[in-house]
């Protein structure tokens, strides 16, 4: 599992590797995510020797932390992380889109101990597209498009005319209020985020 960082836009590069072992097959990173409220802050993703893994860095990828804690019992081997959403307003809410569910780790009680739990997606989960305007969080999964305004506290179904939902992939376009989602089908599909009505 290796992150490259690059501070003069791609013309070189700088190599931040976690532990493990980089030659398997079965090590990998899959998601990147950096705090919109404080840009030191990266949360990265995926594999190691086929064990799903969650990394913070507090310093711009220099030094990282595993934060996969108790995610690590809910999720066996041979499962991964493939997205990381991180809240613009609270750099320890995050959400993990993997390939058993979306999860949530949050802070609590005085200590802020910080703990992962499921949410109600539980189909793999590709992707996630953020709405600030609006403060909706939309994920692509295996069984459609899902939408939260409270970060994966609930989800609402936007799946009303999607013609495949194998969602792989999503993305925003905040100006036109156009939702774009990239599917196992090989299609691209467009919803109008302003008009549709999610369903329970």
């Amino acid at each position: 599992m290796v992150v490259c960082k690059s501070t003069n836009a791609g013309i070189s590069w700088e190599t931040r590797s976690f532990p493990g072992n980089q030659a398997n097959y079965s090590t990998c990173c899959e998601a990147i995510d950096v705090a919109p409220g404080n840009t030191s802050i990266v949360y990265a993703g995926g594999q190691i020797d086929g064990y799903p893994k969650i990394f913070r860095s507090a310093n711009t990828g220099t030094t990282w932390t595993d934060v996969t804690d108790n995610l690590a019992t809910m999720l066996p081997r041979y499962h991964a992380v493939y997205a990381i959403w991180v809240s613009p307003y609270d750099p320890g809410l995050v959400l993990a889109g993997t390939s058993g569910g979306v999860f949530r780790w949050a802070s609590y009680g005085r200590g802020q101990n910080s703990t992962w739990s499921p949410t109600a997606i539980t189909y793999p989960t590709q992707d996630f597209a953020y709405d600030l305007a609006r403060g909706i969080l939309y994920a692509a999964t295996y069984r459609g498009v899902f939408a939260t305004d409270d970060a994966g506290g609930s989800w609402k179904e936007l799946n009303d005319g999607l013609g495949c939902r194998d969602s792989l992939r999503i993305d925003l376009d905040s100006d036109n209020g156009l939702l774009f989602i990239g599917t196992n089908g090989g299609s691209v599909w467009r919803l109008d985020v302003n008009a549709a009505e999610p369903t329970n």
